[in-house]
């Protein structure tokens, strides 16, 4: 009788924590792209594409988040949904830029406030934790010539 008991409890945590495990493991699988874009003008779009190969990122859960628009897009095996917000002129530039009053030749970009942020209404809206946004690059399009 006590092995039966056993036999049924070590069943019983095997499938609780099958039920569990995909959530955790699905969340690990996806790729965030940073995507930072300054036009000409002074309008800025703000944006992450997050990527997987296993279904994790699908067109279901590929909705508007607060202020973010998101898009879908598929190729192969590979699912993508890009989260984007628009600035209005000057609405976003005056956050990123952080030029010392010592140095009047360089213009330098400070991303992490911003990124954090978006970082965590991206998660939050998608129900995973932010940590398991694996960061892989990050991509700032500036003009050639600005305003």
């Amino acid at each position: 009788m006590k092995r039966a008991l056993v036999t049924a409890l070590a069943f019983i945590t095997l499938i609780a924590g099958a039920i569990c495990a995909p959530s955790a493991v699905a969340a690990g699988s996806i790729t965030a792209k940073l995507i930072y874009i300054l036009e000409k003008d002074g309008t800025a779009y703000e944006a992450i594409s997050l990527s997987s190969t296993d279904g994790t990122i699908n067109d279901s859960n590929c909705d508007d988040i607060d202020d973010y628009t998101a898009d879908f897009s598929q190729s192969g095996s590979k699912s993508e949904c890009m989260f984007y917000q628009y600035y209005d002129e000057n609405e976003y530039l005056a956050a990123l830029l952080r030029t010392p009053n010592s140095s009047k030749n360089n213009i330098n970009f400070m991303f992490i406030p911003n990124s954090v942020a978006m970082r965590v209404k991206i998660a939050a809206g998608l129900e995973i934790n932010v940590n398991d946004l694996n960061v892989t690059s990050t991509v700032l399009a500036i003009p050639l010539r600005a305003k």
